[in-house]
């Protein structure tokens, strides 16, 4: 699976052209067997754990487990987003364009505790911040996100995203989530926009029919 997933990024990569230069990916298999050898570490004993609490809070009473379970899903919530920064992180410093390489800088521990704030505080607003979370993690991203020496800039801005996700969120009910799917559309155009790299601006000029052709086949 590791080295299958290699030559598939290899391929992928190599598939991109910008200014007539292709993107090249210098990983290899043996770098994700390892990792994933290291996660296991982490894994086995979380499971473990799991089990564990699960088992304590028959004895313990109901809101003892409850709080426990809420505890150990915090946990999981953190580990993941460690896991993705450092995933991507690795993922940039194996590609490069021009002989000259991306990079992912910041920590990895910090965006897994902003991660975690901001999506509990998305979950007790009952979604409605859930924006918030969106535009202060992509900064953290993309802020901290280098090729060469320089550096990417993101200035989206909360205030622009939160009237399109009132409106998809209200009317997700009505429309079997289809208008959260243009919310999604809405926010690869506007991270785009948002984005900036010594001048340059990005565009990414996908629309609601684009993601409709990739999530229902799947959803059905």
């Amino acid at each position: 699976r590791f080295w299958g997933k290699t030559e598939i990024r290899r391929t992928l990569w190599s598939s991109i052209t910008m200014m007539g230069s292709r993107l090249e990916y210098s990983g290899i298999g043996k770098e994700l067997f390892l990792g994933f050898l290291i996660a296991l570490v982490v894994i086995i004993p979380l499971g473990a754990m799991m089990a564990a609490v699960e088992f304590y809070g028959m004895f313990k009473g109901v809101g003892t487990a409850i709080i426990y379970q809420y505890a150990l899903y915090a946990v999981l919530l953190y580990l993941f987003g460690f896991a993705y920064y450092r995933a991507r992180r690795y993922r940039l410093s194996r590609t490069l364009w021009r002989s000259i390489r991306f990079a992912q800088t910041g920590a990895a521990w910090r965006y897994a505790w902003v991660q975690l704030g901001y999506y509990v505080l998305a979950i007790l607003s009952l979604g409605i911040l859930w924006p918030l979370a969106q535009v202060r993690l992509q900064a953290y991203l993309i802020n901290n996100t280098h090729f060469g020496s320089r550096r990417f800039q993101f200035d989206g801005k909360l205030s622009e995203m939160m009237g399109c996700w009132i409106i998809a969120y209200l009317l997700a009910p009505f429309t079997l989530g289809l208008t959260l799917v243009g919310y999604k559309a809405f926010t690869l155009r506007y991270f785009a926009s948002r984005t900036k790299f010594e001048g340059l601006k990005f565009e990414m000029p996908v629309r609601f029919g684009d993601l409709v052709q990739i999530y229902v086949p799947y959803y059905f």
